[in-house]
């Protein structure tokens, strides 16, 4: 929490209480944490977090975060080995399918599940996958991929 204020990141919401979940998704929380200060450093400050959108926005599916660039806004999943079945993601992606208000989707994958995950029905226009460990070290220069094609995330920048 020290380091999002020392950044102006905190979002004002009283500090998150230890559920006994807190175990189960310290990992995936500080992963999207990781996720954000990334997009920050590339010039993206713009972050509205999963809690924001339960708390103060009432959103009842939400991705673990949402950047808003140039007034687009790109949902932000972040995906840490396979924690839903396939029939889950299929549902989640139809989902966002449907959902006109993000322009982009990026599931950010960490694990090996990026095979069967590209192979699963979406828009290919919205929907795009890319590695954890290859954002974290690429940065800028990151392929995200999908079951048509690629772009480099420096595109967007």
């Amino acid at each position: 929490m020290d380091a999002l204020k020392a950044r102006s990141l905190d979002s004002g919401i009283p500090a998150f209480g230890v559920s006994r979940y807190f175990e189960r998704y310290i990992s995936h929380d500080l992963h999207v944490t990781d996720l954000r200060l990334l997009f920050q450093d590339l010039g993206w400050r713009d972050w509205t977090s999963e809690r924001q959108l339960l708390e103060r926005d009432h959103m009842f599916h939400r991705p673990d975060g949402v950047l808003t660039v140039r007034g687009m806004k790109i949902a932000i999943e972040f995906e840490n080995k396979i924690t839903k079945g396939k029939a889950r993601y299929q549902k989640l992606f139809e989902t966002y399918d449907s959902h006109d208000g993000y322009k982009l989707i990026f599931v950010i994958i960490l694990g090996d599940i990026r095979d069967w995950l590209l192979d699963l029905k979406y828009d290919a226009r919205k929907l795009w996958f890319a590695d954890y460990e290859d954002l974290m070290n690429e940065k800028g220069k990151t392929l995200f991929e999908n079951k048509r094609g690629e772009f480099e995330l420096s595109r967007l920048l």
